[in-house]
């Protein structure tokens, strides 16, 4: 799994949200030619990499405050959009039965240590 930070002109429609998460589904690929990837254009020589996004759901609690996920829409995006170190803490969700879970001391983690900004 892949933390992504959130883009300041999204935190209106997502206030729960300092990040998402997304798992990388295909290997990155180089663009060839200028194409469209999920209704955004790319240019030539640019790397793409294929994800799936994880959708927060705040209602979801339990008593160790963990952040529970469900599957998300797939989309191509550009490889430079990932954040790609959460210092030395693996990102990983269980799956508890009905959706993904995400531990509160990964949560921490990503909080505390995460390059989540540019």
């Amino acid at each position: 799994n892949v933390v992504v930070r959130i883009a300041e002109e999204e935190r209106e429609m997502n206030p729960d949200e300092e990040y998402f998460v997304a798992k990388i589904e295909e290997r990155a690929k180089k663009i060839d030619k200028d194409e469209i990837y999920s209704a955004v254009e790319f240019k030539k020589g640019d790397w793409i990499v294929k994800i799936r996004w994880y959708a927060f759901c705040p209602s979801m609690t339990n008593r160790r405050g963990d952040r529970f996920y469900k599957k998300g829409d797939l989309q191509w995006i550009g490889c430079a959009s990932i954040v790609r170190s959460v210092k030395s803490k693996d990102v990983i969700m269980r799956w508890s039965g009905r959706h993904y879970r995400l531990s509160k001391e990964v949560n921490t983690q990503i909080e505390d240590y995460g390059d989540l900004l540019y």
